[in-house]
């Protein structure tokens, strides 16, 4: 939804515009999105406990993996360009804001891929155990 739609919108409106919005999303994002990643890692980790199954236990690892990943993605890279937009003054907003606005949307990309793959071994490994 974020790459489909929120990222468009950020580039069709003025660059005040765009972190005025960016940081509104950014302030109920937070409340969410650490929680349900943590949610997600550690039932995941409990699946991989409680199965035995060895394909079944690959999937759920690689799959937890790319959880992992997705919130190092966010953490490491997304997060540093969030907490640097709600410093600036939206009067003078920094000259490279279109690159970094860019930078933080592929990596935004990257991350929506990286958790597509980590549903679809989710989902496989639902299937494989006939949840």
């Amino acid at each position: 939804m974020v790459a489909a739609a929120v990222v468009p919108t950020f580039r069709s409106v003025p660059a005040s515009e765009h972190v005025r919005m960016h940081r509104t999303l950014d302030k109920y994002i937070e409340r969410f999105m650490p929680f349900s990643a943590v949610l997600t890692i550690l039932g995941g980790a409990g699946l991989v406990y409680l199965h035995t199954e060895t394909h079944l236990r690959t999937a759920l690892i690689a799959a937890v993996a790319l959880t992992v990943t997705v919130s190092l993605i966010s953490h490491l890279c997304n997060r540093p360009i969030n907490l640097r937009m709600h410093t600036w003054n939206l009067d003078a907003l920094p000259s490279d804001l279109v690159e970094i606005r860019e930078r933080w949307a592929r990596l935004h990309l990257l991350r929506t891929l990286v958790s597509v793959a980590a549903l679809a071994l989710y989902a496989a490994a639902a299937v494989y155990a006939g949840v």
